[in-house]
């Protein structure tokens, strides 16, 4: 399975029957389709690609699809990194999916690649993670492409996260370390030393986060913490015990400030507070309702609260 679809609950009246963290969207929003898998890509892309080691997502409201006085805003973008395969998989329009790369080291290729980052405008970046750079994306209508690299000191860039209209953060595992850019054109980044740092978000500010408090949630210590940093400290930690977990993958932050981070070895999706104090968990290992297979990266919408997880 390649994404499952679901949206966030913020709260109700009688204790349900089911577990209701997370619920499936309304009809509408998705004709009935929240989860897409194999049968799906194959009849979109005609058997072109298969999901192969999928990894990062990314969703955003494009600036081109935002079209004043029509009910549309509920129309995302969605990137999902095949990494298998080299791939960016993403939908065209509303009606067919793209397919960007595939393995390799030329500047329109990827290799191993793993987290990935959109904004409203078009820009998407990827951390390539086995070509050690992080590629630069431009969106023109419907097709992706290539305009440039950051190959910077990294050692093994993991994730990317993009903050308002300028700042980006990537994370490098290998080189215990978090760049910080103030910008796609910035050469010169500030760096925040950390162990082992892979997935990450970054949220604060903008119409759509409940305050101006910038934070980022990173995923450290080798896939068993995640940690609050606000400027270069650390201010809040949680243990993968805290949870009963087995191995943190990406994290998302939603309006409220809360921290949403896959687990694929519980199968399940852990949430905590913007303290990073644990809240619950959702789903167990399985293919049914309320339940994943081994998932990995996660996006939050926060207008809308939608969610979207990459299964393996």
């Amino acid at each position: 399975m390649i994404f499952a679809v679901l949206m966030i609950l913020t709260g109700y009246f009688v204790e349900p029957s089911v577990p209701s963290t997370l619920v499936y969207p309304p009809f509408g929003h998705c004709m009935g389709i929240y989860r897409a898998g194999t049968e799906q890509l194959s009849m979109l892309l005609g058997g072109l690609v298969r999901f192969d080691d999928p990894q990062g997502l990314a969703c955003v409201k494009l600036e081109e699809w935002d079209n004043s006085g029509t009910a549309d805003d509920d129309e995302l973008a969605v990137y999902g990194v095949n990494s298998g395969s080299g791939h960016i998989i993403y939908n065209a329009n509303m009606y067919n999916l793209g397919l960007y790369g595939g393995n390799g080291s030329e500047p329109d290729e990827l290799l191993h690649p793993h987290g990935i980052a959109a904004d409203p405008s078009g820009l998407v970046l990827v951390a390539d993670t086995g070509n050690r750079r992080v590629v630069i994306l431009r969106r023109n209508c419907s097709k992706l492409i290539p305009d440039g690299q950051h190959h910077g000191e990294f050692q093994e860039p993991w994730d990317v996260a993009i903050y308002g209209e300028n700042a980006i953060y990537v994370t490098d595992r290998a080189g215990n370390m978090i760049y910080v850019y103030s910008s796609v054109s910035d050469t010169l980044p500030e760096s925040i030393e950390i162990n082992a740092p892979t997935g990450i978000d970054v949220a604060g500010g903008g119409a759509w986060f409940h305050c101006d408090d910038e934070f980022v949630a990173v995923v450290t210590h080798n896939a068993t913490s995640i940690v609050k940093i606000v400027g270069e400290d650390i201010i809040a930690e949680a243990d993968i015990d805290d949870c009963d977990g087995a191995c943190f993958n990406y994290p998302a932050i939603d309006f409220w400030g809360n921290v949403w981070v896959t687990d694929s070895i519980s199968c399940s999706v852990h949430k905590f507070t913007d303290s990073i104090d644990y809240i619950c968990s959702f789903g167990s290992e399985g293919t049914d309702d309320r339940e994943f297979i081994y998932p990995t990266g996660i996006s939050i919408w926060r207008r809308f609260g939608q969610v979207f997880i990459a299964e393996m």
